[in-house]
């Protein structure tokens, strides 16, 4: 339900037609609730539309872990001007994430998916923040290099 029904409406830039669409999931799902006279929404006493919003809080909060994760190591990264290959990245990164989790700083231990380590550097590399070199080993093996330039600085 979540992919089908949240997922597209939040693709791109938002429109109003596209918050309103998923304000009436939410209402329907009974996850909030709207207030007409005020133009507020309160959250619902409902256990099912509370069970229902606190599963896909942490949901993406995995996400956005991961993927904060992944953009602090492209911040140090643009300091050392490094090309590291994103495999032993991600391994390396996916060691450091399960040691915060131990220690409490991170909440969900999803949050040290090498997979989806994987696909956050993809999209940084789609957001032009970082640099993804693809090179092919004599066994034929394709290898990937992930690098930042200090010309993404600011945006990073």
């Amino acid at each position: 339900m979540f992919k089908n029904e949240f997922l597209p409406q939040l693709e791109g830039d938002l429109t109003l037609s596209q918050v309103e669409k998923v304000m009436l999931i939410a209402k329907r799902d009974k996850m909030v609730l709207f207030d007409q006279e005020t133009g507020s929404l309160k959250k619902s006493m409902d256990l099912q539309g509370y069970s229902k919003t606190q599963f896909k809080k942490d949901l993406l909060l995995n996400f956005i872990d991961s993927y904060l994760m992944a953009l602090l190591t492209l911040n140090i990264m643009v300091d050392l001007g490094t090309n590291i290959e994103q495999k032993r990245l991600t391994c390396e990164l996916h060691h450091a994430i399960k040691s915060m989790y131990k220690s409490g700083y991170i909440r969900f231990m999803n949050s040290c998916l090498q997979e989806v380590l994987d696909t956050a550097f993809g999209r940084f590399a789609e957001l032009g923040l970082c640099t993804k070199n693809v090179y092919t080993s004599q066994y034929s093996q394709q290898m990937i290099y992930i690098q930042v330039s200090s010309d993404h600085r600011e945006q990073i």
